[in-house]
C-alpha cells in the first residue's frame, strides 16, 4: 500500500502526501524531493502507464509469500518468476493484468523480467556487482527506452514503500540519498560502462562522508561500508580500525574479493546480506 501511495505522490508531485509518515527531524528535504521529481519527469509516464505501475506494485509482493511459493513449481520459486507464472497460468489469482491492453500487460511482464536480473536495493548496498549492471544494460537495450523509464519509476516506488506508512516512511532525508545517487547513475546505464557506473556510485557514497578513494583498498573498504549500512564518520572509523587490525595478506585477499567485477573476474554474489 505504501509503495502505491508513494507512486501516486511522486507522479502528482505531492510532497506533503509523500512525507506524511516521516518524523520531522529526518523529513525529506525540498532539494531531495526535487531530485526525485527529476527522475519522475525524465520517466515521462502516461496515466495508462501509471495504472500499470500501481498494478505491478500491488501484485509483486505475492512472489514473496512462502505459502504461495510452496504451491508453485520449483523452477519459479524466485519472487519475480513466481509473479510471472501467476500472470501467465493463474489469472484468477492476479486478475488485474488481464484487464489491461496488451501493451500495458507486456510492460509489466518486461519489467518483471528486468527485475529478475537486477535489484536496485542490492546495488544501493553494494551487495551486487558490476556484472549485474551489465545485465541491466543488456536488458534495457533489448526492451527499449520506454520500458527502462517505467522500470526506474517502479524502482522509486518500491524503495519508497519499504518501511510502510500512508506515504513513504522510508524515503526520508537519510535514506533517500543512496536512492537518488543510484537512480542518477543508472540513467546512464546504456551510455556508460557498467564498472564505471557501479564504482562511481560507491565513490559518491563515500564522498558524502569525505572518505578517500584513491587506492584499491580504499574502494574495497568503501564497498564494505555500503554493505554495513554505515551512514556516518564514526561508523566508518570503527570499520577502518577493524580493517587495519587485519594482516597485509588478509586485507589483500579481501580487497581482491570486493573489487572483482563478475565480468572479467570471477566474483561471488551473496544476496540479501
Amino acid at each position: 500500500i505504501s509503495s502505491c501511495i508513494s507512486a501516486l505522490a511522486l507522479y502528482n508531485n505531492d510532497y506533503e502526501l509523500f512525507t506524511a509518515p516521516q518524523n520531522r527531524n529526518v523529513k525529506l528535504k525540498s532539494e531531495q524531493w526535487k531530485s526525485l521529481q527529476s527522475v519522475v519527469a525524465w520517466a515521462q509516464l502516461s496515466e495508462e502507464s501509471l495504472v500499470s505501475a500501481l498494478i505491478l506494485l500491488a501484485i509483486r509482493s505475492l512472489g514473496k509469500s512462502k505459502t504461495l511459493l510452496r504451491q508453485l513449481p520449483e523452477s519459479v520459486q524466485r519472487p519475480e518468476e513466481a509473479v510471472l507464472y501467476l500472470i501467465e497460468h493463474h489469472q484468477q489469482a492476479v486478475p488485474s493484468p488481464a484487464q489491461l491492453n496488451s501493451s500495458s500487460r507486456d510492460l509489466i511482464i518486461n519489467v518483471l523480467n528486468i527485475h529478475k536480473e537486477f535489484n536496485l536495493g542490492q546495488m544501493l548496498q553494494a551487495e551486487n556487482l558490476p556484472a549485474n549492471v551489465l545485465r541491466l544494460r543488456m536488458s534495457v537495450i533489448q526492451e527499449g527506452d520506454e520500458v527502462f523509464k517505467f522500470y526506474m519509476f517502479f524502482l522509486l516506488a518500491v524503495m519508497s514503500g519499504l518501511a510502510g506508512g500512508e506515504g513513504s516512511r522510508f524515503m526520508n532525508s537519510v535514506n533517500s540519498s543512496p536512492t537518488i545517487l543510484g537512480t542518477w547513475m543508472l540513467k546512464h546505464v546504456v551510455d556508460s560502462e557498467p564498472a564505471s557506473i557501479y564504482w562511481n556510485y560507491v565513490i559518491l557514497r563515500g564522498a558524502e562522508l569525505g572518505l578517500p578513494h584513491t587506492t584499491p583498498q580504499d574502494l574495497a573498504l568503501l564497498r564494505v561500508a555500503c554493505l554495513g549500512r554505515i551512514q556516518d564518520q564514526k561508523g566508518f572509523m570503527q570499520l577502518r580500525r577493524s580493517w587495519e587490525l587485519l594482516g597485509f595478506n588478509e586485507r589483500q585477499i579481501l580487497a581482491n574479493h570486493f573489487l572483482a567485477d563478475g565480468i572479467t573476474e570471477m566474483a561471488y554474489l551473496m544476496e540479501f546480506l
